[in-house]
């Protein structure tokens, strides 16, 4: 193959990795274990109790860390509506994490998907709510653009929707916000 069909070149360093910002995680039950904190962490944010990941089956648990191992997408979702609901009304608050461009801060968003008047709350109003100096415009990327699974998402998208199309396994939208050059 020429180097005119190599899209990219890879460097694999495996020396002085780097603990204080990358998780070490030196096996499976490590890995396993990190998975169901967060997945209780997201559900306690969503219903208010951790309760629905822990009172899954054995089996259940089983299937759901043994879909995201083998990448099974079917067994995967066979599972996840026992912890997160599929009606929007019956949600406490939407989990999403938030990366902010140069920093290393993760800022944990807790938001409803209606608010007081019972209207779909969309991403540019939780944006600007959290972040109204990088989000002035509830409807406009000015100042920096929310990316989810990389793809710049608009601003007018309703946070339920999203949150149901795109959750990431641990059951948080994990969103980076990125600076408009």
């Amino acid at each position: 193959m020429s180097d005119l069909n190599c899209v990219w070149k890879l460097t694999l360093h495996y020396r002085n990795y780097p603990e204080d910002y990358l998780l070490p995680l030196p096996t499976y039950q490590t890995l396993e274990s990190h998975w169901v904190n967060q997945l209780k962490e997201s559900c306690y944010v969503q219903h208010g109790t951790a309760k629905p990941v822990m009172i899954l089956s054995k089996q259940d648990s089983s299937d759901l860390w043994n879909s995201i191992k083998h990448h099974d997408y079917e067994l995967f979702w066979s599972n996840m509506p026992k912890i997160q609901s599929r009606n929007s009304r019956r949600l406490k608050n939407i989990p999403i994490r938030l990366y902010l461009p140069a920093s290393d801060k993760v800022v944990d968003l807790p938001v409803t998907a209606y608010d007081s008047e019972d209207t779909t709350v969309t991403l540019g109003q939780a944006l600007k709510n959290v972040l109204p100096d990088l989000f002035p415009s509830v409807r406009t990327n000015i100042i920096a653009k929310p990316v989810l699974h990389g793809v710049t998402i608009p601003l007018e998208t309703p946070l339920a929707d999203l949150y149901y199309e795109a959750i990431y396994i641990d059951g948080f939208l994990h969103v980076s916000i990125v600076l408009i050059s």
